[in-house]
């Protein structure tokens, strides 16, 4: 009779107890995905003003760069990039700012969207210089050699006569 009691208490307790979390889980769960469980708290959040604040600084200029990862910098020894030698080459004439929004492997496709953006729009309407550099992955995808895989550009030359 103690040896029942004990197998109850060790296993049967436990499997009942975990059953019905599983259950409850379950209808939890599924009225989450029914939407039916609550009603929302509060007042929904305002929608957000349009940004106010200027994108420029003061007496300074903006260079804004978009594009891929030459734009971004990489490859370059100095990590910076052609963007940062063009904004050096501009702070001898005045202040200048520069934002560099470039994504390293970005290809035509994402650039287009990126431009789209309402906060990219308000940027590029008040600088007074932008850098673009797309295509340059675009063209390093796109080339494939006969297995499917990647291949130099350049076709190869047999040395025979």
């Amino acid at each position: 009779m103690a040896r029942n009691l004990s197998r109850v208490w060790l296993w049967g307790v436990p499997a009942a107890v975990g059953a019905l979390a599983g259950l409850l889980f379950a209808v939890g769960f599924c009225l989450a995905l029914a939407g039916s469980l609550g009603e929302p708290l509060g007042e929904p959040a305002p929608a957000p003003a349009a940004a106010a604040t200027p994108v420029k600084t003061a007496g300074h200029r903006l260079l804004l760069v978009l594009g891929d990862s030459l734009a971004r910098g990489t490859g370059d020894e100095s990590g910076n990039g052609f963007a940062s030698d063009v904004a050096r080459s501009l702070t001898k004439s005045g202040a200048v700012d520069m934002a560099n929004l470039a994504v390293n492997g970005a290809e035509s496709g994402d650039v287009l969207p990126l431009l789209a953006g309402e906060n990219v729009r308000r940027m590029a309407a008040s600088a007074d210089w932008i850098l673009l550099s797309v295509g340059g992955n675009d063209l390093s995808h796109s080339v494939t050699g006969e297995d499917g895989g990647r291949s130099s550009p350049l076709p190869e030359i047999s040395a025979s006569r």
